[in-house]
Parts: structure tokens; sequence; C-alpha cells
């Protein structure tokens, strides 16, 4: 063990010596040759198409966000039909006689409460579903 504390205590000593690095951040325009004292109007020709490559960028992520919205709200029916399907079937159990008072109201209260849990979740997803909407029709 003191073989080991001797070695991190150097890999400190060196660590505290040597200067820690800037990351320099690029520019997101860096690489673009964009004129910005246009003169005519050919000189505005390459930030037109940034900005229709933008437009068309956020076009085709909004049609995502829709694409992932109508999923999800697929996903939530089928967990609606299967919380319908196991309530109906825990009133049957209670009608034919297999399942008593006692288990039909934990079995629905356990339903119930995983159920809420699920709406929950739907909620929280089309919240966020309008904000990243409010979010790309910002840019």
């Amino acid at each position: 063990w003191s073989g080991l504390e001797a070695d991190m205590k150097r890999l400190h000593d060196v660590a505290a010596l040597t200067p820690a690095k800037k990351e320099h951040r690029k520019s997101p325009s860096a690489g673009l040759k964009l004129n910005l004292e246009p003169k005519s109007p050919t000189d505005l020709i390459p930030a037109l198409t940034m900005l229709k490559g933008l437009y068309e960028d956020g076009k085709s992520r909004i049609g995502k966000l829709n694409v992932k919205e109508k999923d999800l709200k697929a996903q939530f029916e089928v967990k609606k039909t299967e919380h319908e399907r196991r309530i109906q079937a825990i009133e049957v159990r209670i009608k034919n006689g297999t399942l008593s008072a006692e288990w039909r109201a934990n079995e629905t209260r356990d339903e119930n409460r995983l159920w809420k849990y699920w709406e929950r979740v739907r909620d929280i997803e089309h919240k966020q579903y309008h904000t990243y909407l409010k979010i790309q029709h910002g840019t």
C-alpha cells in the first residue's frame, strides 16, 4: 500500500504542475465564406443557402417529432386497452366466485395505480412534444 500511496502522490504532484489546456470551441459559421458587408444580391447567396438548409432541417425535425408523437400515442392506447381488459378480468373473476372481495379491492387498487402511472408518463411525453415543437419553431 505504501508504494501505491507514493505513486498516487507523485501523480498528484505532476498533475498539479501541468497547466490545464483550454478547449477552443469553433464557431458554427467557421468554414462558411460569408460576406458580412454585402454589396450586391449575389453576396447574399451563401447566407440564403444556409438559411434554406436550416429551414429544411427544421421541417424534417418537426416531421420526426410528429411521427414519434403518433407512435407514443398509439402505445398509450395499447396500454389503455390492456388496463381496461385487466379491470374486466377482475370483474369476471369476482362474478364467477374465483376472487374474493378483498382480493378484488387489492387487484383493482394495484391496477389503477399502474394506470395512473402510465397516464402521467403520457402527459409528460405530450408536454415534452409541445416543448420540442416550440423550440424547433423558434429556430
